[in-house]
């Protein structure tokens, strides 16, 4: 399941910034309490102090690494570079007053709160930001991938399912040498345990699959997997 929480620092202050600059409009909506000390200003002091937070860390990363390029100029260079001016100072950012630690927690107390009213949408939710992204799944683009070996001289078929429901296993018939279905399986392997050939040394034995949801093959059948069988 996706998370509704930004997990990129830079991604979750951005999540903070929208979030306390629409928060004020729901608060009655969601009975959330407003002015001095409130459900409304704590979030917005949460969502300022990690902002002044995530840009000293950002601003420190990028000097830092324009620091130690001009450290080792200044040290040994073995061609004609100028050294040049030293990277400037980093301009002041205003401090809006530390807040106490666990700001992901609050925040995420606080959204379950607003998801929890009545007065909840998505159409809400999705406005605050705080809506887990929806992921789209092409299932006919779904293509089971086939792993063959032997156990015991017969052939062992794995695959992943994918979170699908189950794959129909085919398989060719020792007479005919056409596809058959040896079984719908809800598992992730299968061992072929028909009896191996008699009367020949070795034969080649195929399969292929396809996934199945809700009783509906979908997608596309696997490539073409094979062994060769013989008897023990």
């Amino acid at each position: 399941m996706n998370s509704y929480v930004e997990k990129n620092d830079v991604a979750f202050n951005a999540q903070l910034q929208n979030f306390n600059s629409k928060l004020p409009s729901y608060a009655t909506t969601f009975g959330l309490t407003t002015g001095v000390n409130s459900d409304v200003s704590k979030s917005a002091d949460d969502g300022a102090y990690f902002n002044y937070v995530v840009q000293n860390c950002t601003q420190q990363e990028t000097r830092y690494h324009d620091w130690v390029a001009y450290k080792t100029l200044a040290r040994k260079t073995n061609n004609d570079d100028v050294l040049g001016t030293a990277p400037a100072a980093l301009p002041a950012i205003i401090n809006p007053g530390a807040v106490p630690a666990g700001i992901e927690d609050r925040f995420r107390t606080l959204c379950q709160r607003i998801k929890k009213h009545g007065a909840y949408t998505v159409g809400i939710g999705q406005d605050l930001g705080i809506e887990a992204p929806t992921s789209v799944v092409d299932l006919d683009s779904k293509k089971p991938v086939l792993t063959i070996k032997t156990v015991a001289g017969h052939p062992h078929i794995d695959w992943k399912k994918d979170n699908l429901d189950a794959l129909d296993l085919y398989g060719t018939d020792d007479t005919s040498g056409a596809y058959v279905l040896l079984g719908t399986l809800t598992g992730h392997s299968f061992v072929d345990n028909r009896t191996l050939p008699t009367g020949v040394s070795s034969r080649l034995r195929k399969y292929k699959g396809i996934y199945r949801k809700k009783d509906v093959q979908i997608g596309q059948m696997s490539d073409e997997v094979s062994v060769t069988v013989a008897t023990v």
